[in-house]
């Protein structure tokens, strides 16, 4: 028969892995669900708060970790949750809906586009 201290060992253990499996089902997906084609669905800027933007220039992430974005190349890295872009200040991160949110500031204004996943 058990004693007490071998029994709340095993109820500490039990715990703990339920907390380490829940953490793992919250998690942040990684770097290969960014990678494909990102279209803009909507722009805030100042005047042009929550317009369309269909006619911007769609976002390539690509798997060796490069990105073309119209006429910008660079390297792209996501890393905690957060999206890195290298010739672009600012940062994206993924909503709940799964569409990239990236926020940077330009000539003094605050853009927030939100993207979504055109191809992988």
């Amino acid at each position: 028969m058990a004693n007490g201290f071998d029994r709340c060992i095993r109820s500490a253990f039990i715990v703990a892995g339920l907390l380490a499996f829940s953490g793992l089902l919250g998690a942040a997906p990684d770097a290969k669900a960014l990678v494909g084609v990102w279209a803009c669905q909507s722009m805030n800027a100042g005047a042009y708060t929550g317009r369309p933007c269909r006619t911007e220039p769609w976002l390539h992430l690509n798997a060796d970790g490069s990105y073309e974005w119209s006429r910008e190349q660079g390297h792209w890295q996501y890393e905690n949750g957060t999206l890195r872009l290298s010739e672009r200040a600012g940062q994206g991160r993924l909503n709940s809906d799964g569409k990239l949110v990236f926020e940077y500031d330009l000539n003094g204004k605050h853009y927030t586009l939100i993207l979504y996943k055109r191809s992988t």
